[in-house]
């Protein structure tokens, strides 16, 4: 069989691992199934045999309470045997963390600042950047906004090689395909940063001088996540734009943004704003946090744009519960792969769902994709080709969906 010409990728998300006794089991079995999952189709599987997985995303959610001991947990568990298996390096692995990532007993004070009022649930103050930009401007305010990351952002930096995995950063993966050669331009951004730190009645959560405080702050934070609008210029700067290519002679480039939450959960003008940047710029985005895998194609008058959700990785107690529940329930365990072949233009998403009874990974037959594989058309970025760094040839194919 030919070699593919095209790109692999794993998505894996909300894995959520605790340190809880009781749960380890079920952690070992959903682990060893998927690793298992992925080592059978890439041997028994001609459409995976003639290539390996090119990149891993983790969008988010590794850990649980965001503990250095959930993340080597998970590390040893999960991640590293499934990088054994597929051989992907660990250079080519993308993470981004979620709001089970953050050490709650890290998040500062931020009364002590005087910035309490724009995150205030009294005031729709929130609602404005001019309190994020605050923040973003004083050195030792966003020091102190990083804080509850530093867990998060050594196992990134230990394990991955990613210094800055806890705010905005860009990762561009260079593969072979098929004798030619793909970027692969990956940004990462943290959806997360403002997670736990919403005030209710005024009141604020996390630490006081060193003690404990014990308040009340709102979980529930639909609509009210920042990401920043400087912190989304910088991932958006760390992307070539068409017809310019930093590496010179002929290769093809494959766009990809990479955060925790759907955008509906990031305040208005902070949605609108990444929104048309994602549409404009970029070919797929991936996420998690609603632990769901509803594919959403988006084609409109900003652009177009693949969203691909992954489901929980793991969720205590859905390993074991009985079907049809755990396989129909959009909380079944989940991941997904992701298929470009660029020779004819199209790709292919294989949407994993683990079967609890029979304790093994599969794919789902959802009602209008059998097998749990989505066919779709790549979109016309996606298929540019640069020559040099003044001129650009594409197809003229948009995405249709299949």
């Amino acid at each position: 069989m030919d070699e593919k010409v095209g790109i692999t990728g794993l998505h894996l998300s909300d894995w959520h691992q605790t340190l809880d006794a009781d749960k380890q089991d079920g952690y070992k079995r959903v682990a060893k199934a998927l690793v298992d999952d992925v080592e059978s189709l890439l041997t028994l599987d001609d459409r995976f045999r003639t290539r390996k997985p090119d990149f891993l995303v983790l969008s988010g959610d590794v850990a649980n309470t965001g503990s250095r001991a959930e993340f080597d947990r998970a590390f040893e568990l999960l991640i590293r045997p499934l990088l054994d298996v597929t051989e992907i390096p660990t250079n080519h692995v993308i993470v981004v963390p979620g709001n089970h990532d953050i050490d709650q007993g890290a998040i500062s004070d931020l009364g002590n600042r005087g910035l309490a009022l724009p995150f205030s649930c009294q005031s729709r103050d929130w609602q404005e950047r001019s309190g994020y930009d605050d923040w973003c401007n004083d050195p030792g305010a966003f020091a102190e906004l990083r804080e509850p990351f530093a867990a998060f952002r050594q196992f990134a930096a230990n394990h991955f090689g990613i210094s800055d995995a806890d705010i905005t950063y860009t990762r561009t993966i260079a593969v072979g395909a098929g004798g030619g050669e793909v970027d692969i331009h990956v940004v990462g951004w943290n959806t997360a940063l403002f997670c736990g730190r919403r005030l209710l009645d005024g009141r604020v959560s996390g630490n006081r001088g060193g003690s404990p405080v014990s308040v009340e702050f709102r979980t529930n934070e639909y609509g009210g996540l920042f990401v920043g609008g400087n912190l989304i210029e910088r991932g958006l700067s760390g992307v070539p734009p068409h017809g310019l290519f930093p590496h010179g002679g002929e290769k093809q480039a494959v766009r990809i943004a990479v955060f925790h939450h759907p955008l509906s959960w990031l305040t208005l003008p902070e949605r609108l704003r990444l929104r048309a940047a994602l549409a404009e710029s970029f070919d797929f985005v991936l996420y998690g946090h609603e632990h769901e895998q509803r594919i959403v194609e988006e084609r409109g008058t900003d652009g177009e744009c693949l969203f691909l959700p992954a489901g929980p990785s793991f969720l205590a107690g859905n390993e074991a519960k009985a079907l049809p529940t755990a396989m129909v329930n959009p909380h079944g365990l989940a991941y997904n792969i992701l298929t470009l072949d660029l020779e004819t233009q199209s790709g292919t998403i294989f949407l994993r769902r683990y079967d609890p009874r029979r304790k093994l990974f599969l794919g789902w037959d959802f009602e209008r994709f059998p097998n749990g594989e989505y066919s779709f058309r790549l979109k016309q970025s996606a298929t540019v080709i640069y020559a040099d760094a003044n001129t650009m040839s594409h197809t003229l194919e948009g995405r249709t969906g299949d």
